[in-house]
């Protein structure tokens, strides 16, 4: 898997276990990154800081659109979905329902093949 692919781009699809480790990785860091920022306020920080954490925040929102963009499209779901999270509490419960539980389409789609199809591999020709 190519991982400016998977962070990055909004085409294509990606399984659950993926969606899974991405989420899970992603989640421990801003634990732990939130645990490290307790007690110190943003008005101590110089200017520069303020504008990496600012850049880290951009890609990180951006990379977990993507990956999570990919999984709607894996279940056969727009992208536009995401928008469920402006219901408040029921939308990110539903989110993560269908990103996590529900196994995507075993065929391909309109969003392309399964993920499991190697892309980088030519497809077995028919010897008839």
């Amino acid at each position: 898997m190519n991982l400016k692919w998977f962070l990055f781009s909004f085409k294509g699809r990606t399984e659950r276990l993926p969606w899974w480790i991405y989420s899970l990785v992603s989640g421990l860091i801003g634990v732990f990154f939130d645990a490290g920022s307790r007690g110190s306020s943003n008005d101590d920080l110089p200017p520069l800081v303020v504008l990496v954490m600012v850049a880290i925040a951009v890609v990180a929102t951006w990379s977990w659109l993507a990956v999570t963009v990919k999984r709607l499209h894996d279940i056969d779901k727009s992208g536009w979905w995401m928008l469920l999270l402006f219901v408040p509490i029921v939308g990110a419960i539903a989110l993560f329902v269908m990103n996590g539980f529900i196994a995507g389409t075993p065929h391909a789609n309109r969003f392309g093949e399964p993920p499991a199809v190697d892309e980088d591999e030519p497809a077995p020709q028919d010897p008839a």
